[in-house]
């Protein structure tokens, strides 16, 4: 599947959220949202870490709001 920049912001915001929530050594999350928002789509999707379309899927299918898909 071909996700937006957008929703690859919105999936990348929501997977630091949840992390940032037990780690004070994580940037603060609004912090976070600026500096996605300077990305390019092929960054956004290094940034997920992924090796392949079926690891992004997966990291989409887990992050990413039900609303926005």
């Amino acid at each position: 599947m071909t996700y937006t920049a957008d929703q690859l912001r919105s999936a990348l915001y929501q997977e630091h959220v949840f992390f940032a929530h037990d780690d004070a050594s994580l940037m603060h999350p609004d912090d976070y949202m600026q500096q996605l928002a300077d990305m390019s789509r092929d960054e956004l999707v290094s940034e997920t870490d992924t090796d392949d379309a079926d690891d992004l899927d997966f990291f989409m299918s887990s992050w990413l709001p039900e609303s926005e898909r």
